[in-house]
């Protein structure tokens, strides 16, 4: 029996052979092109916890980056060669022909309508860097001209202004205008400071770096924000940076990301301490490796400088102890003075000298 032969049968095969070796050999050039980018430009993936992009630092990372890309491309390897021998199985050239004009015009849609997407999102990607750089350049310089200002003793309050005052303003009107403006400005150092902090541990846990330039300028910015809010601003009315503190705490995006930040900068501390000069370069610079906590943290704060009301405690603390001994020499010289029948009046000038010193 004479097997007969079909040549549009034969075609479609040899065709289809062809559009697999095809699809098979774009999946491949495409993994090996993602491993080559990532040599050269950060990668990285959606975070479940934040919902957003989170920058692969660590080789493990980029290597769970790299896979769920290899993972898709093989999804949709699979994909394409079934849509391929779907199309191979048709009983008909005109209707081979329809089928490939249909599969024709779907996939140009597409490819025009993701191209018009990635546009739109790269625009709009731009816009936000450039609003982002933008937003920060005004907040860094409204922040240090507000704390030059405070610098200026002549914008100060009035130490002693009466109760009085407070309650009927038009008594010295300028006066509770001084102190108004005094409690905005700290409300304001305050509310930058949070601002500032919880960039420090957005940006920590994302792996969002750039070329370091801003973070540093966020560290200096800080530093000097702390640093006016506890000693220009009496710890006896003011928080100073206990209120940043609080702030931080009471804020939901911080309470979600510094554990996590604080975890992630401990692991890249331990891995810069263990690894090889080499390694070290590939990780690129970074500041403060030996310190105790980050910059952004409310720990190094405690680390680099005390609060203005700890340091308050601490001086009334010595003060009282310095009151205390001097209080017990003048009793133990005064007895002296007593038994060798000599001078209450000088025991009364030992009296008189701690009483003075209790006041201060």
């Amino acid at each position: 029996m004479v097997e007969t032969r079909h040549p549009l049968r034969e075609a479609a095969q040899e065709a289809l052979e062809v559009c697999c070796q095809s699809i098979e050999a774009q999946a491949t050039e495409a993994k090996s092109a993602i491993r080559e980018r990532v040599k050269h430009y950060p990668c990285g993936r959606v975070c479940e916890i934040t919902g957003h992009l989170r920058i692969a630092r660590a080789q493990d990372e980029i290597e769970e980056v790299l896979q769920a890309f290899e993972d898709r491309v093989a999804v949709e390897t699979r994909e394409a060669l079934t849509q391929a021998v779907e199309i191979a199985v048709v009983p008909s050239a005109s209707a081979l022909a329809d089928v490939l004009a249909r599969r024709l015009a779907f996939w140009e849609a597409e490819i025009e309508d993701s191209w018009s997407h990635w546009s739109a999102q790269a625009s709009v990607f731009h816009d936000a860097c450039r609003g982002a750089a933008e937003a920060w350049q005004q907040l860094r310089e409204s922040a240090e001209a507000l704390v030059e200002k405070l610098a200026d003793s002549s914008c100060m309050p009035p130490e002693e202004t009466p109760p009085i005052v407070y309650l009927v303003p038009f008594l010295d009107i300028r006066a509770v205008q001084r102190h108004r403006r005094w409690d905005d400005a700290h409300e304001a150092l305050v509310k930058a400071a949070v601002c500032v902090a919880l960039l420090g541990a957005w940006t920590e846990y994302h792996n969002l770096r750039g070329d370091g330039e801003v973070l540093r300028e966020a560290r200096d910015l800080l530093y000097s924000l702390l640093d006016a809010l506890d000693t220009r601003f009496d710890p006896a009315r003011y928080a100073g940076s206990e209120a940043v503190r609080s702030g931080l705490a009471a804020d939901e995006t911080w309470c979600l990301t510094a554990p996590l930040a604080i975890e992630v900068w401990n692991q890249q501390r331990l891995a810069r301490q263990s690894a090889s000069p080499g390694e070290l370069h590939s990780m690129g610079a970074a500041d403060h490796v030996d310190a105790e906590a980050p910059w952004w943290s409310p720990d190094a704060w405690s680390l680099r400088r005390p609060s203005a009301k700890a340091s308050a405690a601490a001086a009334l603390a010595a003060a009282s102890a310095a009151a205390a001994a001097i209080a017990a020499a003048a009793s133990s010289s005064s007895s002296s003075l007593a038994r060798e029948g000599g001078g209450s009046s000088s025991a009364a000038c030992a009296a008189g000298g701690v009483e003075v010193v209790g006041r201060r």
